[in-house]
């Protein structure tokens, strides 16, 4: 949608994007809080490199994306 559909829909696309990069960051945060609970610690680190890299990538995903909008208004 965002390269291809309609030039008035890219607001709709952006608040998307900024949707699903909110829901992550709240998931990063809430992996983040819960795993000082767990007495796993190589557990632990894995969830917590795991959550970290798909936080990392969805900044980046955002930003491509926002690119592209910005590129086309």
């Amino acid at each position: 949608m965002i390269e291809e559909g309609l030039p008035n829909s890219l607001s709709d696309a952006g608040v998307g994007v900024l949707c699903a990069r909110t829901a992550v960051i709240g998931a990063y945060f809430n992996v983040r809080i819960n795993a000082k609970d767990i007495k796993d610690k190589a557990f632990v680190d894995k969830i917590l490199a795991e959550s970290k890299d798909i936080y990392k990538k969805t900044l980046e995903a955002e930003k491509a994306a926002m690119d592209i909008i910005d590129s086309r208004m």
